[in-house]
Order: C-alpha cells, then structure tokens, then sequence
C-alpha cells in the first residue's frame, strides 16, 4: 500500500522525527527518523536506535535537535555530557552498519512503550511495516509518523524491498514485526540503495540494517558507550 499515515497506537508511538539544525539556519539540516527500543540488557525508556547516517550529525556540539515522539507534542532532546557532546555512539554510517543509538534528555512516560528488537524470522521471506517521519512532510510541519506495508527479503544482514516503499526522512525508522506480541523491530530503514543476489546485477532496492544477533549485541554495547 502506498504511505499512510500510522495511527497514534503502539507501536508506532514508540517512532520520532528527528531534526537537527546545525547550521544556525531558519530550517533543519537533517531530517531523519528513530525509534523507543529495549534489549534484554537494557530495558530503559530513554534510548532510541536511529541510522548512523543522520546520528553520526551528532557530533557537531552545537548542533540543536528536536526529537519529535509520535502522539507527543512535547519536543525532546539528546543528553548532554559533561564535556558538551551529545549521548550517542554510532556503529557505521553505511550499509550494513547504518545505525546507531542515542539517550534521550528526558524519560518518557509508560504511555510510550520502547519497541523490542528481535532477529528477523528464519524465512527468506518477511512481511513487515517500515516507518518513520517524511522529510517533505516535516517541512509542512507535519511530524506525523507514516507506514507502508511491504514484504522484506533477507539477505544476511540486510533486508531489502522494492525501491520506493520508503520516503526520505524514513532513514532510522524500524521496520516492525506485527505478527509478534509485542510488536518487534526487526530492522532498521537505512534508504535508498541496490542490492546484488547471488553474484547477480546490483538491483535498486529499499534497504534495512536486519537486527542479527550480532547488531542486536552491537547495539547494547553503543548503549553502554553512550551511557557512559
């Protein structure tokens, strides 16, 4: 289905926009979404997991960001150290290492429960909900979280659909699991990209970091350095 608009339930309250202005300009420089998460290790109400791609602009101190929660209409921050820099750590900023996760300067209520991350299901095949902020919505002042409704393929660590079911400013966005209870994010939007099967032609896609066990324990640790 083409984007629509999520409704204001979970878990699509657990889903932000993030904008961060860093260049003093009337507007934001980026534009991306991320998401409430929780591992087994850190089951919090303040850490969410984003794309390393828009993160990684975190590290310009004087940077100002607004975390838009979905069905909130108070803005948010990212913690401050003491040093001036922001609570972040990022894996990478390019496939398949796009992510990365923040603190946020105030724990949200109950009413915003994180989304837990689970491994994609052994299939080749996944039908899954990507969501996320829509940057020339935002720009209408729209901060609204959107979805689409597609099947996911997976490719190792990467998940992969037909170009075109995301939008840009979905960068960060989970990509959920609703055939759990909860709901899981078993992915997170990265963009626009190609994808090569079996040696064959690289293929444009829309693509996502798969939450492996192996970025499952990644992302613990950047919580760790984050809160540190």
């Amino acid at each position: 289905m083409p984007l629509t608009k999520a409704p204001v339930a979970y878990p699509f309250t657990s889903a932000a926009v993030i904008e961060i202005f860093s260049d003093g300009g009337s507007g934001p420089k980026y534009v991306g979404s991320v998401f409430l998460i929780k591992t087994a290790k850190h089951n919090r109400q303040d850490i969410v997991l984003g794309a390393g791609h828009n993160l990684s602009h975190l590290s310009d101190k004087d940077a100002e960001v607004h975390v838009t929660i979905y069905g909130n209409r108070d803005v948010n921050s990212i913690a401050v150290k003491g040093d001036g820099g922001y609570r972040y750590a990022v894996a990478g900023t390019a496939m398949p290492k796009d992510f990365g996760v923040a603190v946020l300067a105030e724990a949200l209520s109950d009413a915003f429960s994180p989304i837990p991350l689970r491994s994609p299901p052994d299939a080749t095949t996944i039908a899954a909900t990507p969501a996320g902020g829509v940057a020339d919505k935002v720009s209408a002042g729209d901060r609204s979280i959107y979805q689409d409704t597609t099947d996911f393929k997976v490719h190792g660590d990467v998940l992969y659909c037909a170009p075109d079911i995301t939008a840009p400013g979905m960068s960060g966005g989970p990509v959920i699991d609703k055939t759990t209870d909860p709901a899981s994010g078993v992915g997170v939007i990265h963009g626009t990209g190609t994808v090569s099967i079996d040696g064959g032609d690289p293929k444009p896609a829309d693509l996502a970091v798969a939450m492996t066990a192996d970025a499952i324990k990644a992302i613990d640790a950047l919580i760790d350095v984050a809160l540190g």
